[in-house]
């Protein structure tokens, strides 16, 4: 649970952040994007702790509690200092998920800024499988804890209708609230980032459409999650493969 300080100290953090950025005419440090930056700083104010070496690899904060990664999408990227890191020290791997955003446009002709809508897309803690999925070979390993942070954020994106399929390309994200956070430190405590109102038994649709994500990333953390004995296949409705929670699942 994050108390109302640690919130505060968070937007301290961020508001460090977006005023080094102004400062230097650009965004972040090593290019960054706000984000990633404000949760670093946020979760180690010194920078002697920050961008050290491990290895042959750099981790992003090297602590008493060991080596912390932020990686705001992509977890694949991951794998290399995953298999590295592991073995010799602890990893907490920390997932930003943005609850709520609000889109605004930045004009490629003067560079104004426009919007400020809500976003229909909702993230969720189901929304974390998407990444966890990708990293399902280090899920088991005591020395591994994924923490889940949610957050409210501005969304600033440039349209590109050229080379991007969705006619835009993010150019930052900026946080304007911390709002909770879920820590995982065993195989079992996945079964904290169900939905709350998931029904006895259930299909990879109705998981999808509780948790807010597609179909296909539905079925893969279904996969994972039976695979360490959280949900168990019980039958079939109609064409669909029918689900439900193991005894020993630690659901909220």
């Amino acid at each position: 649970m994050i108390t109302e300080e640690r919130r505060r100290d968070f937007l301290s953090a961020r508001d460090e952040i977006l005023a080094s950025e102004k400062a230097s005419g650009g965004i972040g440090v090593l290019n960054e994007r706000t984000l990633h930056a404000s949760i670093k700083l946020f979760l180690e104010p010194s920078s002697l702790c920050r961008e050290v070496p491990v290895g042959k690899r750099t981790a992003d904060i090297v602590g008493e509690d060991g080596v912390i990664e932020i990686q705001t999408g992509g977890f694949e990227k991951l794998i290399p200092k995953l298999r590295e890191f592991l073995p010799e020290v602890r990893v907490t791997v920390v997932l930003p998920i943005a609850q709520r955003r609000r889109v605004w446009w930045i004009s490629e002709n003067d560079g104004s800024v426009s919007g400020g809508r809500k976003s229909p897309v909702t993230g969720t803690p189901f929304s974390a499988f998407g990444e966890l999925c990708k990293i399902r070979e280090f899920l088991g390993s005591e020395n591994l804890t994924v923490r889940v942070m949610f957050f409210d954020v501005d969304d600033y994106r440039i349209p590109d209708k050229k080379h991007s399929r969705r006619g835009s390309v993010r150019y930052d994200r900026v946080p304007s609230s911390l709002n909770d956070e879920i820590l995982i430190s065993s195989p079992e405590e996945l079964a904290l980032l169900l939905p709350e109102n998931l029904p006895r038994e259930f299909t990879s649709a109705d998981l999808g459409r509780l948790g807010k994500v597609n179909r296909n990333t539905a079925g893969r953390a279904l996969l994972l999650l039976t695979g360490f004995g959280i949900t168990e296949r019980i039958g079939k409705r109609g064409r669909a493969y029918l689900y439900r929670l193991s005894k020993d699942a630690k659901t909220v």
